[in-house]
């Protein structure tokens, strides 16, 4: 699975698969301490993508 990695400077490192394709962009929020925000956006990579859809779901715990 090819994602992105958002380091603690806010420096996006892409990492691909072992093909180097890109497959799509997984976003995933903490919105508080007991919900998180979730969506996966398949055939796109991260330059294309600038958020959550509303197609995005929201996971209690």
């Amino acid at each position: 699975m090819a994602r992105e990695f958002i380091d603690n400077t806010g420096i996006r490192e892409p990492t691909r698969n072992a093909e180097g394709q890109v497959l799509g962009v997984f976003l995933a929020q903490v919105v508080d301490d007991t919900t998180f925000k979730v969506e996966v956006i398949p055939g796109r990579d991260s330059s294309q993508v600038t958020g959550f859809s509303e197609s995005a779901r929201l996971y209690h715990r």
